[in-house]
């Protein structure tokens, strides 16, 4: 099983981190000015960092929820559709932990097959949840900087909330970015210059002290007034931690016991000769030979 004792901290909020350190990346560092080209290495540097511990955690939080979201085909994938047995129908929380039994590389695809399905019933699984793990798997293709970008856009853009609080049971990640403010700032960041307009959220409650410090020397070595944003209310004795991340060491359980939807009616019912035709039996009922014996919607594989 996974080791689930958080011994660092991640936050999602980091993510504002990130846009300003890359932004501060952007200025160049004209040849033999050496604050400048330090600082740019320092940015570089604290960038490339907090990426990748962004890239870990986000990729394990979705890889979490999409097996939270899995869960929901028991009851709301409808015939001729299909679901993974091992996926246990509980809350939240005994999902999740369920999950580091398996590997999450091997595995997504699985669940992209799962969600890529036409018949979702009730608002849950469906294509946007395809897009969503298809966007998770770029994780072992995409650069952290690039993947983080990517997937928090896919979120933002669908409407998809940081709000799986549950995840914190088993990966050191805070969710500590409330949706209206993320989005906020998300919609900021594309749209305007961050190190030049004003911010739509209160930056000292976000950026981590080293951040900070990147930030004041790019205005103090680019002759740059020190904005009021930055300065204006500012406590630094209560310092932001610097974000960083421990992976977890997943288990490697591949799903394989998939478990067909049966038909709402005998209209709809194949006809079989025998119990081999068609492996399966409802809930507390016998196989029934040469119709399916039609009392509800689901049924299970024999072992």
């Amino acid at each position: 099983m996974a080791d689930s004792t958080p011994k660092t901290l991640m936050r999602l909020t980091a993510i504002v981190d990130l846009y300003y350190l890359d932004a501060v990346t952007c200025a160049s560092a004209p040849f033999g000015a050496y604050a400048k080209e330090k600082l740019l290495a320092d940015a570089i540097q604290a960038r490339d960092e907090l990426a990748q511990g962004l890239a870990d955690a986000l990729y394990e939080y979705l890889w979490l929820i999409a097996w939270g979201e899995a869960r929901h085909g028991r009851r709301y994938i409808t015939f001729p559709g299909w679901y993974y047995k091992e996926i246990v129908d509980d809350s939240r929380g005994p999902t999740y932990q369920q999950a580091a039994a398996f590997n999450p590389k091997s595995n997504l695809p699985l669940l992209a097959n799962l969600f890529d399905q036409t018949n979702w019933d009730g608002g849950y699984g469906g294509k946007l949840w395809k897009k969503l793990v298809d966007a998770t798997m770029l994780y072992h293709k995409l650069p952290p900087r690039i993947f983080v970008d990517h997937v928090i856009d896919i979120c933002h853009n669908n409407g998809l909330a940081f709000d799986k609080s549950e995840v914190g049971l088993l990966i050191p990640f805070a969710l500590d970015f409330d949706t209206s403010s993320m989005r906020r700032f998300l919609n900021f960041k594309r749209d305007r210059d961050i190190l030049t307009v004003r911010p739509v959220i209160a930056i000292s409650n976000y950026i981590s002290y080293r951040t900070y410090k990147i930030l004041r020397r790019y205005f103090v070595l680019h002759n740059k007034k020190i904005p009021r944003w930055l300065s204006i209310n500012l406590d630094y004795s209560l310092r932001i931690d610097w974000p960083t991340y421990k992976t977890l060491s997943w288990d490697n359980r591949i799903l394989s016991d998939i478990c067909q939807i049966a038909p709402d009616s005998l209209e709809l019912a194949p006809t079989v000769t025998t119990s081999a035709d068609y492996p399966w039996f409802y809930h507390g009922y016998k196989i029934k030979v040469g119709k399916w014996l039609i009392k509800g919607q689901y049924f299970r594989t024999i072992a």
